[in-house]
This record gives C-alpha cells, sequence and structure tokens, in this order.
C-alpha cells in the first residue's frame, strides 16, 4: 500500500508546476451515532476537517468483530481524493491523493455495521499524512464509541406510586447496565361532585368532591344562574254587539198578538184548595160546590 502511494506522490508532484505552501492542521475522525442497540444497523463515516492542507492520506479503521459485523457491500468512497481501500477482517484501510491540498471538510470513507454487542469502539489511526510539498504532516485521529440505548430495558416495579406517595422500580439491560428509577405519585381518584350550597341567581354555589384513595377534598364554585326570561302575553278579547232587528220578508202588515185573560185567583179559592190538600180526595167535592157558589154571588 505503501508503494501505491508513494507512485501516486511521485505523479503528482511532478505534474505540478508551482507548488503552494500550507499551515497544516488536518483532522480526521469517525463519525456515527452515539447509541444503539443490538441488532441495529448503524452508518459510519470518516471525516477530514476543513483547511486541512492534506495532498495525501493514508488510514486504518478497526473494529471488534465481536462487536460489529461488517454490511457487504456498504463500502463508499468520498471524492475528496483519489483514492482505494482495502477491506479487512475487523478492518478497512483507505489511501488517497489529490493533485492540490484538500481545503474542504467532507467524508473520506463511508460503511455500514451492524451491531452485535453494544458499547464497542471503533477506532481510526492515520499511518501516512503528506501535504503538497511531499511533507509529512502530523495528523489529529479520533474514533467513536457506540454506546447501548437500553432500547431492551426490562422492568422491576419495587413499590408501586399512589396519589400520595412515589414508587420505585428497577431496570436491567441485556449489556448488563441496571438502573433504579423513581415512579412518579399517580393522580387522584376523585369521585362525584357534591353540592354543598345551590348557586341562585344572585349568589355563586359550592360543590366538592373526595379522593377514594387519601380522602383529599377539593371544592370548586359554582357559576350564578342565569336570569330567568318571562314573558307578557296580552289577550285582546273582541265582543261582538249583535243588534236584534226584525226583518219583514213581505209587505203584510204585522198582526198585534192577541191579548189574554187573566182569571184572578180569590182568597178563598187559595184556602179552599191547600184544605183540600190537607182533608184529601173525599173533601174534592165539597170544595168545588163552595167554590162554585162563591163564583156566584160574586156575579
Amino acid at each position: 500500500m505503501k508503494k501505491v502511494l508513494s507512485i501516486l506522490f511521485a505523479m503528482i508532484i511532478f505534474c505540478m508546476c508551482l507548488i503552494p505552501s500550507y499551515a497544516a492542521s488536518p483532522k480526521i475522525s469517525v463519525k456515527t451515532v452515539s447509541s444503539a442497540s443490538v441488532g441495529d444497523t448503524i452508518t459510519v463515516s470518516v471525516n477530514l476537517s476543513a483547511n486541512s492542507g492534506l495532498a495525501g492520506v493514508e488510514f486504518v479503521v478497526n473494529f471488534n468483530t465481536t462487536e460489529y459485523q461488517l454490511v457487504s457491500g456498504s463500502v463508499k468512497k468520498g471524492n475528496l481524493f483519489v483514492g482505494e481501500e482495502i477491506i479487512k477482517s475487523g478492518a478497512i484501510q483507505y489511501a488517497g491523493v489529490s493533485s492540490d491540498a484538500i481545503n474542504t471538510s467532507g467524508a473520506l470513507l463511508t460503511f455500514k455495521l451492524k451491531v452485535l454487542k453494544t458499547g464497542g469502539k471503533i477506532s481510526l489511526s492515520v499511518n501516512d499524512a503528506i501535504d503538497v510539498n511531499d511533507k509529512f504532516v502530523s495528523v489529529s485521529a479520533s474514533g467513536a464509541t457506540v454506546k447501548c440505548s437500553h432500547a431492551g430495558m426490562k422492568w422491576n416495579v419495587v413499590k408501586k406510586a399512589t396519589c400520595t406517595e412515589n414508587g420505585e422500580k428497577n431496570g436491567a439491560c441485556t449489556c448488563g447496565h441496571t438502573v433504579t428509577e423513581t415512579i412518579q405519585k399517580t393522580d387522584h381518584t376523585y369521585g362525584k361532585w357534591t353540592v354543598e350550597k345551590p348557586a341562585t341567581e344572585t349568589e355563586k354555589g359550592l360543590k366538592w368532591a373526595k379522593c377514594s384513595v387519601c380522602g383529599d377534598k377539593k371544592e370548586q364554585v359554582i357559576n350564578k344562574l342565569k336570569p330567568t326570561e318571562t314573558t307578557t302575553e296580552t289577550t285582546t278579547e273582541t265582543t261582538t254587539f249583535v243588534e236584534n232587528t226584525t226583518e219583514s220578508t213581505t209587505n203584510e202588515p204585522t198582526t198585534a198578538p192577541t191579548p189574554q185573560i187573566v182569571e184572578k185567583t180569590s182568597t178563598a179559592e187559595i184556602v179552599a184548595k191547600t184544605v183540600a190538600v190537607v182533608l184529601g180526595v173525599e173533601a174534592v167535592g165539597l170544595i168545588v160546590f163552595l167554590i162554585g157558589k162563591k163564583k156566584k154571588e160574586n156575579k
């Protein structure tokens, strides 16, 4: 690999007519997720910082095969350098050169790893790095560690939470990590409202409810009632006066009614009738006789 890199550097230097000088301060680092779970597939990139001043670089990415498995076909080169990579068990080696100093940031290499065990480190080591003057420069290299996300944490409730006290639970992850956490208090369990003072149109009311667990009492104001709206209905009575008139349908004169002669009853007759009622049927004949005699005397 070093021979290939040296030949590439020589060709580039031969083709360059003017070679500027750069103050090199390159940094190469591994970037990936901070945490994951067993079985997750993560993307890893090896990035070059801006204003690096590099014209060529060779580095190796190492990882433990018991912790990570390289996903087949996932290794991709960046476009900052003309480079080549060599894939080995638990390692990816990269070498790249440029006709000019690289002063922009970007990914030199990207690949994917399947997490077999959490907490594993992905290390980075730079073997060689030169500037456009074909001088070796020091490069700052940093790897990455993927911590366990504890997504598969199993919890055991040690103490249940109530509306008056916090609870407690213990958690254990497959990675061996354990933790104890507090369970926050639950809400009160209030029953039905009891109206202590009904609301009126002039005064507010009051109602309360109690928690069935701890007996906590909460009160709530009842708003005043809205005024009752009354509707006044006016009833108009119409009296129809009907004139009692008699219309004659013919030209014949109206015949005056025939006067009736009312026969007066004397006191003697009244007395006689009364006696007859008292004495019975046997005195009827005597009464008739006396009445007839009296009429003749009056004539």
